[in-house]
């Protein structure tokens, strides 16, 4: 392949940071390479706002190596401007916290010169789910396109050097990575699955297919079924299943089923297959029956399987009133389709529908619905040709599950712009402040709606919020199991390896799990 890409255009920044956070965390060091002439820069910043360095597993940074260093002072960058062009050239970045930091570093020490810079924060050209697992990595793709230089201990100078290879290789064209892990070279002849402009975020710069939808439910029938042998399976395995099951039930047929699979195969070869990312996750592959149980297609998955299958078995005793709901009230009696495929061709857009008939839609979903739910909203608008749509829910519960009827009332949808690449920072506009603002008319609003909480709903307040920020540092690579407060020790579980380890709360996002940081696949 001819690399299209001009090293004279570009150069490479990287940093290393004491956190995820610019305002609480310490900039500790930052580096810029040239790749025309492979000269390169590390500059090392002393400590200003933490005591001591959190982050050395990952940067190798220790406080030893700060101590002595000086703020960086204008002159410095009066100097690192000239030598790297950093007014005249794009500034490569592989994610935002680069951008973010050295803003909010030069704002702190009222340095100047950032206006001038063009940050292309190239990471939104890799289109992929934020839910994988921590699979989708610099290094992870380094390694799949056979960069050398990749190790477990991340330096600002390495970094940069293999940011640009990874930028060569990826030759100015987008990078499309499934669910599967595939990675593929995008190409803009591609229709688009509803499912993923609503699940891939990257797609927002790259296609005017992205709409804001607005959305209203009601819901119409619950449907529980309490059985102390009905439960939830580790992997999305779940969904398939009981959406397999149901098919049968209600006798649905496949769509046009040989004029769906060549459009699908044609579409999907318009992308370039690029090659695959090691993922430690396993997958479970199997086959669908008639009788709407399960096979497993691996020897190993045949115990798995089995445990599935009793489940369905189970299951199937109680969904007759659910079905006989779907039949009479939503499909009205007419014939039910599997799979139905929806094509908006002047959107280059798909989608395919769980179950249709001529007047009504039905997507299933493994979760609760919320008027609030973008995604979901975003993912049925490309389904609405005129039908009536309405969601099936699965609530798993702890003695069984409830399956639950919901209409959508309205759909309204509004164009997003395709947002820029390439961007630059205003210094006199400051996010914290509008951070604050908003915290602000948070309070306000909680004060006018002061609700007083049992210490039963606190205790859950806290979990919920310590889960998410644990899963925002750990790419969702953490699970935690049991908490209670920050002082105190917290269970977790790593969802690569499978480990469980019990630390400080405090110390857990920060440092990962220790048996990945050990064996060097942080």
């Amino acid at each position: 392949m001819n690399n299209s890409v001009d090293r004279k255009k570009y150069v490479v920044l990287d940093v290393e940071t004491n956190g995820l956070n610019s305002k609480w965390c310490d900039l500790l060091s930052i580096s810029f390479y040239r790749p025309d002439n492979g000269f390169s820069v590390t500059r090392f910043l002393p400590l200003e706002i933490n005591k001591k360095v959190y982050t050395t597993y990952i940067n190798g940074i220790t406080k030893l190596d700060l101590k002595g260093k000086k703020p960086l002072s204008q002159e410095e960058v009066d100097e690192l401007i000239k030598d790297f062009e950093l007014d005249r050239r794009i500034i490569l970045t592989y994610g935002n916290i680069d951008r973010t930091f050295l803003a909010e570093y030069f704002k702190r020490h009222g340095l100047e010169g950032i206006q001038l810079f063009r940050f292309y924060n190239f990471k939104r050209s890799i289109i992929s789910s934020p839910y994988s697992g921590g699979v989708v990595t610099k290094d992870s793709l380094c390694k799949m396109f056979g960069i050398e230089g990749v190790t477990g201990i991340h330096s600002g100078e390495n970094d940069c050097r293999l940011e640009w290879r990874l930028f060569e290789k990826m030759n100015n064209e987008k990078l499309f990575i499934d669910g599967n892990y595939c990675v593929y070279r995008f190409s803009d002849d591609y229709i688009i699955p509803s499912s993923y402009l609503a699940c891939y975020p990257n797609f927002k710069y790259h296609s005017n297919s992205c709409v804001d939808v607005a959305a209203s439910y009601k819901v119409l029938k619950r449907f529980e079924i309490r059985s102390s042998a009905i439960k939830k399976f580790e992997n999305n395995i779940n969904g398939v299943a009981i959406e397999h099951l149901l098919s049968t039930l209600l006798g649905a047929k496949d769509y046009k089923k040989d004029e769906k699979k060549k459009f699908l195969l044609e579409n999907k070869h318009k992308l370039k297959y690029v090659g695959r990312l090691f993922s430690p996750f396993y997958h479970l592959l199997v086959r669908t029956n008639e009788d709407g149980s399960l096979s497993a297609i691996n020897k190993r998955d045949r115990e798995k399987i089995r445990q599935i299958n009793a489940v369905l078995d189970e299951l199937r005793k109680d969904l007759s009133d659910l079905v006989a709901y779907l039949n009479t009230y939503i499909f009205k009696g007419k014939s039910v389709r599997y799979q139905e495929l929806i094509v908006n061709r002047a959107k280059k857009t798909l989608a395919l529908c769980d179950f249709s008939s001529e007047d009504s839609i039905v997507e299933m979903k493994a979760y609760g619905v919320l008027d609030n739910n973008k995604r979901l909203a975003s993912q049925l608008y490309y389904q609405f040709d005129g039908r009536d749509i309405y969601i099936l829910s699965i609530d798993w519960r702890d003695d069984g599950v409830d399956f639950v009827i919901t209409k959508v009332e309205k759909l309204e949808a509004a164009e997003k712009r395709i947002q820029p690449l390439i961007c630059t920072i205003d210094p006199k506009k400051s996010h914290h402040k509008k951070l604050a603002s908003r915290k602000t008319r948070i309070r306000a609003n909680k004060k006018a709606e002061k609700v007083v909480l049992t210490e039963e709903q606190k205790k859950e307040k806290r979990l919920k919020k310590y889960r998410a920020r644990v899963a925002e540092f750990s790419n969702n690579t953490i699970e935690i199991l049991e908490y209670t407060d920050s002082r105190s020790d917290t269970l977790a579980k790593c969802l690569r390896c499978g480990h469980v380890w019990s630390a400080r709360s405090d110390k857990i996002p920060y440092r990962g799990c220790p048996n990945c940081r050990k064996a060097g696949n942080m």
